[in-house]
């Protein structure tokens, strides 16, 4: 019975919790490959909600890389409103968009001894 029960519910979940390899998300940095998309998706570009992974390079060493992970709300394949991070912890962001790209709300970045820092981004521009 439970197998039949979790059977059911896997059938049953929405078709948003399925990768969407077609759909195109905007990413400012030229160097940022989609790696995956799951999410809404409206004439070929995210819209709604939905999760996009990009790799980066870490700086100018274009050998080392990192995934920064958008969860939120896009709106013609640009986000507008999300929560940013990395997978590595290095870095994170939580706020809204402006043109996919001004950010305005909170932010951490920690640097390669592990030390964190805040700052507070309106319009793009670091404030505090």
């Amino acid at each position: 019975m439970r197998i039949v029960l979790l059977l059911v519910a896997l059938l049953s979940m929405p078709t948003f919790a399925q990768s969407n390899p077609s759909c195109k998300v905007h990413f400012p940095n030229p160097d940022a490959a989609l790696v995956s998309y799951v999410g809404a998706c409206k004439s070929g570009l995210a819209e709604g909600r939905g999760v996009a992974k990009f790799r980066l390079p870490l700086g100018n060493d274009k050998t080392k890389t990192d995934v920064t992970i958008i969860d939120g709300v896009f709106e013609a394949g640009h986000p507008v409103e999300a929560v940013t991070s990395t997978e590595s912890g290095r870095a994170g962001y939580h706020g809204t968009f402006k043109d996919g790209k001004k950010w305005t709300g909170a932010g951490w970045v920690r640097n390669a001894e592990g030390r964190l820092s805040h700052a507070t981004y309106r319009d793009g521009k670091q404030v505090e």
